[in-house]
């Protein structure tokens, strides 16, 4: 029981820590975006695929 609700927490966390980087990324101006080579449509991307899971 205690294993079942560690891994619901994790993926929660995990979810939240996606959720609140795509954020960051949307409130980030064109400038900031093109000195790291990222279009304002590939937000998600760069937050799904660009990220070290662990």
């Amino acid at each position: 029981m205690f294993n079942q609700a560690l891994v619901v927490f994790r993926r929660v966390a995990g979810a939240f820590d996606t959720w609140r980087a795509s954020q960051r990324l949307r409130g980030a101006d064109d400038a900031m975006l093109a000195d790291i080579g990222v279009a304002r449509g590939h937000i998600d991307w760069l937050v799904h695929h660009g990220r070290r899971r662990n």
